[in-house]
């Protein structure tokens, strides 16, 4: 059986995360969180995992999202 899903007790703020090449394309969705800086460690530990460089948040469009739960 899955584990029970936490009540939110507080709005928080979510973040909607893309990367554009610059390729003439729409940016990429990466996805979305609502921690950016452990969103940000963990695409930094993947791409370690794969030899390449760490990145910083500046790198990314950062957008608010617009969440709508009924």
């Amino acid at each position: 059986m899955s584990e029970p899903i936490e009540k939110m007790s507080e709005p928080t703020e979510l973040y909607n995360i893309y990367f554009d090449y610059e390729d003439g394309k729409p940016p990429q969705y990466l996805g979305t969180t609502n921690n950016l800086d452990k969103w940000l460690e963990e695409n930094n530990s993947l791409r370690e995992g794969e030899g390449s460089e760490p990145e910083e948040l500046y790198f990314f469009e950062i957008e608010e999202a617009e969440l709508y739960i009924y």
